[in-house]
């Protein structure tokens, strides 16, 4: 009976002290710990962007870009980092593009023509001489003309545009002055790795050959090619006119560029950080656009004060007839044949 006492209490004693160890752990899990980091979709975020481009830093698209990642820092009091990387540190405008779209660059200046080899519609606003002034430009570039090819670089090739500024009309810098059609025959000229660029050059007569940018003034400055294209701004800054001392106005094409960033990082984003970012790419290209616009007629007499002779085409309509052709038949091959005609009807 001893016995059966003292294991009755060793029980009720065992009891007891499981029973007061349930009751203290209770407070601890009746409740969830409090979570003290933010969910990845907050606006609480630090977001650091890396944005890469090709032109120098002295360039306009640098300073530009800079001023863009100054305001954005500025209107996220410093929560948003963007860190521009220029000159092609981190690759060619076709490399960039292409990592941007793989989703290993974050963002990078985008270029309408490069755009054109994942999306071949693209190129229809790069074909030679079918836009004629930046209010033309800037009907097609922010209207509903070309919404739906946005929308498809997104959700297609992971693309999304941010905005689009005037990198201004394309020139060609030659050893030989060209004032006509003639002139352009067996012209051995560098041209970006880009269908209609090599097409537009090969209907003129010229011998079109295709490089990286980095390559160009080497190329030129040796005699590998006799003429190289680019807009005014880079022809003046780097000084082309210098080396073959000829420059014709040709204005064969609008080089417009801006930055756009992978789709899905941007889809990552709070709807506020979007909305910083926005704001604040809205500012800066109106700026830049207004820039570009004034500067350039600025470039040409630069150029021509420091001796370059500046010509440029006699006969406008005789280009407009040589390409017609070649509008419709890309148009043809890309199924922008809508597109097309929408841009010929603002003409």
């Amino acid at each position: 009976m001893k016995k059966l006492g003292a294991l009755f209490l060793v029980v009720s004693l065992l009891a007891a002290l499981l029973s007061g160890c349930a009751q203290s752990a209770a407070p601890a899990s009746s409740a969830p710990a409090e979570n003290t980091t933010p969910a990845a979709d907050t606006p609480k975020d630090k977001i650091e962007i890396k944005f890469g481009h090709a032109n120098s830093v002295d360039q306009a698209a640098n300073i530009y870009s800079q001023m863009w990642a100054d305001r954005v820092s500025e209107l996220s009091g410093g929560r948003i980092t963007i860190t521009v990387y220029p000159a092609s540190q981190l690759g060619s405008l076709d490399e960039m593009a292409e990592a941007v779209t793989l989703g290993t660059l974050d963002a990078c200046m985008g270029d309408t023509s490069f755009l054109s080899n994942f999306l071949p519609e693209l190129g229809v606003l790069s074909l030679p001489f079918l836009i004629k002034d930046y209010d033309m430009g800037e009907e097609i570039y922010d209207g509903e003309i070309t919404a739906d090819l946005w929308n498809k670089l997104a959700t297609e090739h992971s693309t999304h545009v941010l905005a689009w500024w005037w990198n201004g009309f394309r020139i060609i810098g030659s050893r030989t002055p060209i004032t006509s059609v003639a002139d352009c025959k067996g012209i051995k000229i560098r041209t970006a790795q880009v269908p209609v660029f090599i097409e537009t050059f090969s209907r003129l007569g010229m011998k079109p050959t295709p490089m990286p940018w980095g390559d160009t003034y080497t190329a030129y400055q040796s005699g590998i090619v006799d003429a190289m294209e680019t807009p005014a701004e880079v022809m003046c800054t780097q000084e082309f006119d210098k080396i073959g001392g000829n420059i014709c106005n040709s204005r064969h094409m609008l080089n417009v560029i801006g930055p756009t960033m992978n789709e899905q990082f941007w889809q990552s984003l709070s709807a506020e950080d979007q909305d910083i970012l926005m704001t604040a790419v809205k500012e800066v290209t109106e700026k830049q656009r207004a820039n570009a616009i004034e500067q350039e007629a600025g470039y040409l007499k630069t150029m021509a004060d420091r001796g370059a002779n500046v010509t440029e085409f006699s006969d406008s309509q005789e280009l407009v007839e040589l390409y017609k052709p070649y509008w419709t038949e890309y148009a043809g091959q890309a199924g922008a044949e809508d597109l097309l005609d929408k841009i010929i009807a603002l003409s």
